[in-house]
């Protein structure tokens, strides 16, 4: 939540130190949070990597990409509908 907020009211530097120690902290078991937040972002082709991530490393925060406003910005890329499928979400 921090680094899409930073990112909102304009701190780019905070909000890649946020996602830095997102990931510095969980790792591979943060892939959904950096799917959300690239998704926040704009960072489209990010947000769509960080979603296959998930599934490789079955984040269990998948569970909820079906209905999660915060993945809106890629919710129709052909992408994101092919994970949902793959998923058994559509």
């Amino acid at each position: 939540g921090l680094a899409t907020a930073a990112m909102r009211l304009g701190d780019k530097d905070g909000a890649q130190r946020f996602m830095a120690e997102l990931v510095a902290r969980f790792g591979n078991n943060s892939f959904y949070q950096q799917l959300q937040i690239y998704a926040q972002w704009q960072r489209l082709d990010e947000a769509l990597a960080a979603l296959e991530k998930a599934v490789e490393f079955g984040d269990s925060g998948l569970v909820l990409m079906h209905a999660d406003p915060l993945l809106d910005p890629v919710r129709h890329a052909p992408r994101f509908m092919a994970v949902l499928a793959r998923l058994g979400f559509t």
